[in-house]
């Protein structure tokens, strides 16, 4: 009698253990790109700031970043009427619920201060800036004092790399050490003659244009610590951080569901305030050389057939070639407590 109930569940376990194993991924039709499912954990808004036909303003942002308009920078009728659109992405939850990856186009690992959405519009249609010209930001808390400038660029799938400014430039102007636009370099050599010592290297910290001080008269913008950008959308406080080690594994999901989409996986590196995102079409694929600093986590989110989200996370071992993970389903009211890494 005991061996027989014995054998029962023995049955019982292998079938269990068989739906987990081979759970599939049932490709969506309806929808060719990842959904990104944390997405609804985000509080990032956009701002809408109506500019109209202004010659200045200085545009300060929910969090601080701080904008210096200048509309003779845009190539518009005069009667058009132009709105800015600002979002700001500081703090790592919003890099991660926005799947913002902190990675360079040459796949280097960035360590990142902030990012924000910058983009304007006139009469509703986007604008650009005149050719060679440059707008001026500040971002809150000197966050550019030890760090790079960098643009966003989004592939096919809507995934976001980074490519660094280069048209800036350091000097040091007596003790102060900091970052000039190029074409500003003789009105400042001008200004202050052998002072100025230019280095190559980009690493912006402080801005200082005599001729933009005096001709944008915007009240309330510290142009001593202000950034000139050339480019609008994506824009990026980081810098390039050295893993310690790099490795690869291959990861093997369980899942009780069948899966439905792409499957988002998440690399994540809290105490740089990184991130590394890709995406899966199976439930078991390799990763490449990832990079390690600190504590590194393994993030899966994804939603089921039938409409249910299932998340798995784990610490990872750069030592560890085989990473088994199963995915449970999540409440939307525990998704926020289980993503937090901080």
């Amino acid at each position: 009698m005991n061996i027989k109930l014995s054998y029962a569940w023995c049955l019982l376990a292998i079938f269990a253990i068989s739906c987990e194993t081979d759970t599939k991924v049932e490709k969506d039709v309806t929808n060719p790109f990842p959904e990104n499912n944390l997405r609804r954990l985000n509080r990032v808004t956009t701002q809408i700031f109506e500019l109209d036909t202004l010659a200045y303003k200085g545009i300060t942002g929910e969090k601080g970043t701080k904008i210096a308009f200048n509309r003779n920078l845009f190539d518009v009728p005069a009667n058009a009427k132009i709105t800015a659109e600002l979002r700001e992405h500081y703090s790592f939850n919003d890099l991660l619920y926005n799947n913002l990856q902190t990675v360079t186009t040459n796949g280097n690992l960035l360590s990142s201060s902030g990012v924000i959405y910058l983009n304007f519009k006139a009469n509703g249609e986007d604008i650009c800036m005149k050719e060679g010209e440059k707008m001026y930001i500040n971002l809150p808390n000197n966050v550019l004092a030890t760090n790079y400038l960098y643009y966003g660029n989004h592939d096919e799938m809507g995934a976001v790399t980074w490519e660094k400014a280069t048209d800036s430039l350091n000097v040091v102007i007596g003790e102060l050490y900091c970052t000039i636009t190029k074409d500003s370099l003789d009105a400042v050599i001008k200004e202050y003659g052998k002072k100025v010592v230019t280095f190559p290297p980009f690493n912006p910290q402080l801005i200082f244009d005599m001729e933009y001080k005096i001709d944008v008269p915007v009240s309330g913008f510290d142009f001593d610590y202000a950034l000139p950008i050339s480019n609008f959308g994506y824009i990026n406080a980081d810098k390039i951080v050295a893993p310690n080690t790099t490795s690869t594994f291959t990861v093997s999901l369980k899942s009780k569901k069948k899966i439905k989409g792409y499957i988002n996986v998440h690399y994540v590196y809290p105490s740089i305030n990184s991130i590394m995102c890709s995406f899966a079409g199976t439930m078991e694929f390799t990763e490449e050389s990832l990079p390690f600093k600190g504590d590194v986590y393994l993030l899966i989110d994804a939603k089921t057939t039938d409409g249910e989200i299932v998340v798995g996370k784990v610490k990872l071992n750069p030592n560890n070639k085989k990473v088994v993970l199963k995915l449970k389903p999540i409440k939307k009211h525990e998704l926020a407590a289980y993503c937090n890494f901080k």
